[in-house]
This record gives structure tokens, C-alpha cells and sequence, in this order.
């Protein structure tokens, strides 16, 4: 999407593209880091610490709370993007690909959301 942000054409703004996926690559490479943590600590099991895993999470929070704050935004933003035919044509046909298993890019901005919850629940 960022390459057809920047086409003669586009189907969406840059701006439109940021506040959908606003923060999105931040998380990404926070849990990146995350995971090759818990790896590395999965190699010395049964030992597992974890607590500086957490430590370093825990002032990347603001993150998590600013993608959350922006997700109605982001929905909103997707919905009037698909509107245009030709960014609604682009979507399906990554939503359509084997890689999205199923799912559609609304699902895929809410699952952060909804394993929080389920994690906090």
C-alpha cells in the first residue's frame, strides 16, 4: 500500500496510509525483539526469566495505547478508503492471497485489540 500511496494515481493519501497503520510497524518490531528474547531464554529451559523482557515492554506501553486510541480512527479511515474502487480492488486482492488466511485487513488492525483484552481478561 505504501507503493501505491506513492503512484501517479494513488488509491489512498500517505496520510490516510499512516492513520490506518498507525503504529503498526513500531509493534511489529517491538514484538520482533520481543520474541527473539523469548527464544533465546527457551534454550535454557527449565530456567526461564522473563522479568527483563517485561522491564523493557513496559515504556513501550505508550505504543500499544495510542494504537488502541487510534483504532476507531483506523477503521473509519479503511471504510472510506473502500469507497474507491481502485484501493478496494487493490485490498481484495491481498485479502484473497493465501498469506491473509481468510481474514480481512478490519481483522487483522483488531486482533492486537482483542488479545489485550483477552490477555487482561
Amino acid at each position: 500500500l505504501k507503493m501505491a500511496a506513492s503512484s501517479s494515481h494513488p488509491p489512498l493519501s500517505h496520510a490516510q496510509l499512516n492513520l490506518i497503520f498507525r503504529n503498526c510497524e513500531t509493534l511489529y518490531y517491538i514484538h520482533q525483539i520481543f520474541l527473539q528474547g523469548l527464544q533465546v531464554r527457551m534454550e535454557k529451559w527449565p530456567v526461564l526469566v522473563l522479568g527483563d523482557l517485561f522491564d523493557m515492554l513496559l515504556p513501550l506501553l505508550v505504543v500499544y495505547q495510542d494504537f488502541v486510541r487510534n483504532h476507531a480512527t483506523s477503521l473509519e479511515i479503511l471504510t472510506q478508503c473502500k469507497h474507491n474502487h481502485n484501493f478496494y480492488t487493490l485490498l481484495e486482492k491481498h485479502e484473497n492471497k493465501p498469506a491473509a488466511y481468510g481474514y480481512s485487513l478490519e481483522m487483522y488492525l483488531t486482533f492486537p485489540i482483542q488479545r489485550v483484552s483477552t490477555d487482561i481478561a
